[in-house]
């Protein structure tokens, strides 16, 4: 009975690891692509665009574009 619970809480440390290892990963992409998306704010506001159109495009608040505090051309 004792190998048989054994196996079981292997099992479960091991499913545990997987889907711990899944979220970083989920995660790790969600951060990406918000490290994205003020890349290319960056990239838009240093080419003169307005803040109310990167915002739109991208779909950051304004608030949030004003802090990256790039010169607009």
């Amino acid at each position: 009975m004792c190998q048989v619970m054994q196996k079981y809480e292997e099992i479960a440390r091991e499913q545990g690891r997987e889907q711990g290892r899944l979220q970083g990963i989920q995660q790790g992409m969600q951060q990406g692509m918000q490290q994205e998306k003020y890349n290319n704010a960056r990239a838009m506001l240093w080419e003169g665009l307005s803040l109310d159109m990167v915002s739109r495009c991208i779909g950051l608040p304004v608030a949030e574009l004003k802090e990256l505090n790039i010169p607009r051309q």
